[in-house]
């Protein structure tokens, strides 16, 4: 009986039976590609990459009815070097008052090196910018509201006492280089890798 249903079904096994069974696997197989493609979500970038861009709240306080994203850009603090660790860089972007925007907007970081880009900024309702393209603010790595800040208040301090008159001549030449020896130390100590903040490396943030 097994042989006899086999020769059933071999008689019965059209060429065009075939031809219709290949055509519907074909679509059933696209209709599962296109489906498995909804309905998997895209592989983003792992949350530990570096470099990488993550909304994070505005670094200062911004003025009422303005248009700001604001995020930490995580640049590796020494590239070209195995184990280095991340740093985060604020980042502001002021939205242009255009309805479609250039596509090209307008990059700004502060000079020094190690002025702070975004300290104070509440505001773009200045910025002649805006009426055609975003703006966008990034702190320099190692600047006030970067981490790490690189601070090194005694040398602050001693800068004022010299422009107050109250430190001169070799006596504060000789103060400011044991102050910056001093912190120098501080930060490195820390695990400050100080050969990473270069202006090639901010250059490499801003391409980042």
């Amino acid at each position: 009986r097994t042989d006899r249903r086999i020769a059933v079904c071999a008689r019965r096994w059209t060429p065009r039976a075939d031809l219709s069974y290949n055509l519907v696997m074909s679509i059933v197989s696209v209709l599962l590609v296109l489906l498995l493609s909804v309905a998997s979500p895209r592989q983003s970038s792992p949350s530990g990459a570096v470099p990488r861009y993550e909304r994070a709240p505005c670094p200062v306080e911004i003025a009422p009815g303005e248009r700001v994203d604001c995020g930490i850009l995580v640049v590796p603090e020494r590239r070209g070097v195995a184990g280095t660790r991340a740093i985060l860089l604020p980042v502001m972007i002021f939205r242009s008052r255009l309805a479609v925007p250039a596509a090209d907007p307008v990059l700004f970081m502060a000079g020094g090196p190690g002025g702070s880009t975004v300290a104070g900024r509440r505001s773009g309702k200045n910025v002649p910018f805006l009426d055609d393209r975003d703006f966008i603010l990034l702190e320099q790595r190692g600047a006030h509201h970067a981490q790490p800040a690189l601070r090194c208040p005694d040398v602050n301090r001693l800068k004022g006492d010299v422009a107050a008159g109250r430190l001169r001549g070799t006596a504060a030449t000789e103060a400011l280089s044991a102050a910056a020896a001093a912190c120098r130390r501080q930060l490195t100590s820390s695990g400050v890798d100080l050969d990473g903040y270069t202006s090639a490396a901010a250059a490499d943030d801003i391409e980042d």
